[in-house]
């Protein structure tokens, strides 16, 4: 029994493996135009980071500006460190899933019961391995999923992260200024929050026929047609998540003039009106669920390895 559950955990773990590379954001060059994004990770530039800081220590920016540049540099390291931990990580285990799976073939057709108890260590060893390696890959990746912003600013785009409605920020009367619907308050460099990959999946990131101009409607007249404005316009003059333009006037609607946005949305992100961005977020999401499921794989090749050795450590 024990051979030919280790057979099926490397059968699985191959299977995964595969799944996994084929979904991965570097492997399968998933990020970035054309796929051309991801590959840079390879010659991400960290040290060019710290020098900015240094310089700019010397030349007095304030703590905000660092604190920018140091989450610039910390970005930087985590996607160069996702390149190599992807290739290494999930080439090992395809590697070491394969060896496996030959040699519980081998076993389960009662051939080389000579080696059983070498095949059992071999399990162990490469469970334990490929176990680590896919653990350390996954809090990388699942960081990065979840977490960091930058990565579809530097690949994807420069958008800022939207409600329900596509909009970004809402008119405050009471400060006369749009304020952004999300931010950071503590930060006062980025003045409006960026959407990460796990964000993406949400419907106001993708195609949605009721935000697609209709010709034979009354379009002209929705505030989301008329209240949009590029990233140009916007400046960083915020206070607590507000900005402000046009002298601190309320903007006009582009087809009204007499009437007010209330809301803003955003113009310059040409993947809201695709399914790139769901795309993206499926084959991700995808990758951490499979790698998830390779490292369970593991953990029971490492258990049927050691007892396949256990009970055969006696013969010679």
């Amino acid at each position: 029994m024990n051979k030919e559950l280790f057979l099926i955990l490397s059968g699985c773990i191959l299977a995964f493996t595969i799944v996994a590379m084929c979904t991965g954001p570097i492997i399968s060059g998933l990020i970035g135009p054309m796929g051309f994004g991801s590959y840079g990770f390879k010659y991400l530039n960290c040290k060019e980071k710290s020098d900015t800081i240094s310089y700019h220590k010397k030349h007095g920016a304030s703590k905000e500006e660092l604190k920018q540049y140091k989450r610039e540099k910390n970005v930087c390291l985590r996607e160069k460190a996702l390149y190599g931990l992807e290739y290494s990580a999930l080439i090992i285990d395809l590697v070491f899933a394969f060896v496996c799976t030959l040699l519980g073939l081998l076993h389960v057709f009662d051939q080389g019961k000579y080696f059983e108890k070498y095949t059992g260590l071999i399990g162990l060893a490469t469970g334990a391995i490929g176990f680590i390696m896919t653990l350390v890959y996954i809090v990388y990746n699942g960081y990065i999923f979840t977490k960091d912003e930058e990565i579809l600013e530097l690949f994807n785009g420069n958008y800022y992260k939207v409600d329900k409605d596509r909009a970004f920020a809402e008119w405050d009367n009471s400060k006369k200024g749009y304020k952004f619907k999300y931010f950071d308050k503590d930060d006062k460099v980025k003045f409006g929050l960026r959407p990460t990959v796990s964000c993406l999946g949400k419907k106001q990131y993708n195609y949605q026929k009721d935000k697609v101009e209709d010709l034979n409607d009354d379009s002209e007249l929705k505030e989301y047609f008329n209240c949009k404005i590029s990233h140009a316009i916007i400046r960083n003059n915020q206070n607590e998540g507000y900005y402000y333009l046009n002298a601190n006037e309320q903007m006009s609607y582009l087809h009204d003039i007499d009437k007010k946005c209330q809301k803003l949305y955003y113009h310059d992100n040409p993947e809201a009106d695709s399914i790139s961005n769901k795309y993206i977020f499926d084959n991700w999401l995808t990758n951490i669920i499979f790698t998830c499921l390779i490292i369970v794989c593991e953990i029971g090749l490492a258990f049927f390895g050691f007892l396949l050795f256990n009970e055969n450590k006696g013969s010679i």
